[in-house]
């Protein structure tokens, strides 16, 4: 299409992005952005730009994500609570970002950014060689060096809306801005987040060093949290404030609302303004990792039904047992299920009840 039809959006992507000289043994980062009348359309390998440093037992290897996102994102009627695992977004470099949480071992849907086990970046790889972000991209941000406030779209999530870094230097007692032991400035985030962690939580595992597990199960979206600046989503309506150049964050951005990124739970986002297609995530099955998985436990978002045809997941026949409607019966619906009622494993049996069907069973 032509540059006179170019989605606003697109300025805000990546423009090249090299290989680091330290990811020798690795395939060089290769990243796509198109478009067509409705929609930006973004593939990419999913090999990282920066120095790859394993922090889980898994490799990195080369994916095949293919993301497709509206160019005008409408909002529903409702939110929609984002899957306990997957993509919930990638960034303007083609990284997939996921939720606050990791699946189910070794500390069942624990927050890793609390457990220490991402990486200088705040992210790490799954069970396919997956690499994918938990929390902020620090190398991906423009460290500031001055008292002004930063405003910088660093992903997309799923439904379409920006993911929008808002943050500033942290300055010693005579202005100066505060190093990092790398020499990088420090910076605070400026906008807060409504979850509020139960005070067990907060003493035992935020302050005290304690195991972060079920997350989601230690917040709750607390309308009157001091400061609180975002919504149940983790975004909020842009305003008419004047921010750069003479340009209001809505014009700056060519948004009516964004989500942002936050130095506390959840991090990216909670829940989403319109439904994400998750048949439209990535451009193979799914592996270990689980992440067509949906929440067991946690705040529940009403699911819209306010989506045109083309963008409707695609309706399968249902399977006895396929709790997370991958169509098939397989790991993943085990875990989901262990899960669910708190039991520490899940397995299959046959059909020894006679009800024409093979059943789970948790112990």
């Amino acid at each position: 299409m032509g540059q006179d039809n170019q989605p606003h959006q697109i300025k805000w992507f990546a423009t090249e992005i090299d290989a680091d000289p330290a990811n020798v043994e690795f395939p060089a980062p290769e990243f796509t952005v198109d478009f067509s009348s409705d929609r930006i359309i973004v593939n990419s390998n999913g090999i990282p730009s920066f120095e790859f440093i394993a922090k889980t037992p898994n490799g990195l290897a080369v994916q095949a994500y293919n993301w497709e996102i509206p160019r005008t994102p409408v909002p529903a009627a409702t939110f929609t609570q984002i899957p306990l695992l997957g993509t919930v977004a990638f960034t303007i470099t083609g990284l997939p970002i996921y939720g606050p949480n990791e699946a189910q071992h070794p500390d069942p849907y624990g927050d890793p950014y609390v457990n220490q086990i991402l990486d200088f970046c705040h992210g790490h790889t799954g069970g396919q060689g997956d690499y994918h972000f938990h929390a902020a991209p620090e190398c991906l941000i423009q460290h500031p060096d001055g008292s002004e406030e930063h405003y910088n779209i660093v992903g997309f999530a799923l439904d379409g809306y920006p993911l929008i870094a808002h943050y500033k230097s942290v300055l010693d007692a005579s202005g100066n801005p505060v190093l990092e032991a790398d020499g990088e400035t420090q910076f605070d985030g400026l906008e807060t987040s409504g979850y509020e962690p139960n005070p067990a939580y907060k003493t035992q595992v935020l302050e005290g060093g304690g195991t972060s597990t079920y997350a989601w199960d230690n917040y709750e979206y607390d309308v009157n949290r001091p400061n609180r600046t975002l919504d149940e989503g983790n975004g909020r309506l842009l305003t008419n404030k004047i921010i750069i150049e003479g340009l209001s964050e809505r014009a700056f951005f060519n948004f009516g609302y964004g989500y942002f990124i936050t130095g506390e739970f959840p991090y990216f986002i909670a829940k989403c303004r319109r439904e994400i297609n998750i048949q439209n995530r990535i451009a193979r099955p799914e592996g270990p990792g689980g992440e067509r998985l949906p929440r067991p436990e946690g705040p529940e978002g009403e699911r819209s039904n306010e989506l045109d045809e083309k963008e409707k997941p695609v309706t399968k026949p249902k399977l006895v047992g396929d709790v997370n409607s991958d169509n098939s019966v397989n790991i993943f619906d085990l875990v989901m299920v262990a899960g669910q009622f708190g039991k520490s494993g899940a397995g299959l049996s046959g059909d020894v009840n006679g009800d024409s069907s093979v059943n789970i069973f948790i112990w």
